[in-house]
């Protein structure tokens, strides 16, 4: 059969006018094939949702149809035979149910979801808005995708780590999605890390209060400088103390502020920020101090201002090891 025929034969079987035969034909035809199969589930859903919807009009269409007929019994009107009426309505029927079957295919396919965008981060950080204004910093290798349901809710989906500035608003939940788990935005700015090497996903919120939870397990609420790490594996939500020295943002965009810092705090920075693995060939090197503010410098570049500052030698070992060398600093 073509498609045409199919369509029509469609729509007159799930409006109950197929004739026995005309009802043959057409279950004859969904078992020829998978295809066949899938197309008449799919148109079926559409019925559905058609008759779903029919509540929603307030036209009276049997009002309709006696105003129609009594024009046509009016003397001056034209007299249409009932076969030529018939088709007539058949027709009319026709064009109802193609714009109805458009407007319904619209509805369900076409903005299920609007206003997709999508990030990702290679070698360095990015920092950008987002269409309702609020501002991201997407960690390196990280990607989010950001989107607009139609019930009105913002939905992120992230893959990595990613520090967060939500425009709050009441009518419109932020809600993102990582794996499993979900951190619905209740305040203003926080930081959501994957540690993904100890199956951890670690929530720290700066400003405000977030929810932090999956669908199975009501998690924890977080307000301003609390941090929650949730266990992929036991899918356990543990409260933790964040670190004195930590702060999300700089992480991200490689800020780094040190005010006669110890050597070996100024290590471990570099070392979480960077993702590098730098160690102290001797401890008694870890009291030197040190005062010195990067911004988005590159490791080799920071790595020479540490050792001309403190005259010390930076040898590479495997694995790409850094290891920083030369004589414990004097009071």
């Amino acid at each position: 059969m073509k498609e045409e025929e199919i369509d029509l034969l469609l729509s007159k079987y799930f409006t109950g006018e197929t004739s026995p035969e005309e009802e043959t034909r057409i279950l004859n035809w969904k078992k020829e094939s998978t295809k066949n199969a899938t197309y008449f589930e799919d148109t079926k859903l559409i019925f559905d949702k058609i008759e779903g919807l029919k509540e929603q009009f307030s036209v009276k269409t049997e009002a309709a149809w006696q105003k129609l007929d009594a024009r046509i019994s009016e003397p001056e009107a034209k007299i249409v035979s009932f076969y030529s009426r018939a088709r007539f309505l058949q027709a009319a029927a026709s064009i109802f149910l193609l714009v109805t079957l458009g407007f319904i295919l619209n509805w369900i396919f076409s903005d299920r979801e609007s206003h997709q965008i999508e990030y990702a981060a290679t070698t360095e950080s990015i920092q950008s808005e987002l269409p309702d204004g609020s501002a991201i910093v997407l960690d390196k290798h990280s990607q989010l995708t950001y989107i607009e349901t139609k019930t009105n809710e913002r939905r992120v989906k992230l893959k990595g780590s990613a520090h967060f500035q939500v425009i709050h608003n009441d009518q419109k939940d932020f809600v993102i999605e990582m794996e499993d788990v979900l951190i619905k935005d209740i305040g203003t700015s926080f930081y959501v890390k994957d540690i993904s090497e100890q199956n951890i996903i670690e929530v720290s919120v700066e400003e405000g209060e977030v929810q932090f939870y999956s669908s199975k397990n009501q998690g924890l609420n977080l307000v301003k400088n609390e941090k929650a790490t949730y266990n992929k594996i036991t899918k356990e939500f543990i409260r933790v103390t964040p670190s004195a020295s930590s702060n999300s943002m700089n992480h991200l965009i490689q800020n780094l502020n040190f005010n006669n810092s110890t050597l070996s705090d100024v290590v471990d920075e570099i070392n979480s920020v960077y993702g590098c693995k730098i160690e102290l060939e001797n401890s008694n090197l870890g009291a030197c101090r040190l005062s010195v503010n990067f911004h988005n410098e590159d490791l080799d570049v920071l790595l020479s201002v540490i050792a001309e500052t403190l005259d010390l030698k930076i040898n590479k070992g495997q694995d790409s090891l850094i290891i920083l060398s030369g004589k414990p600093c004097t009071e």
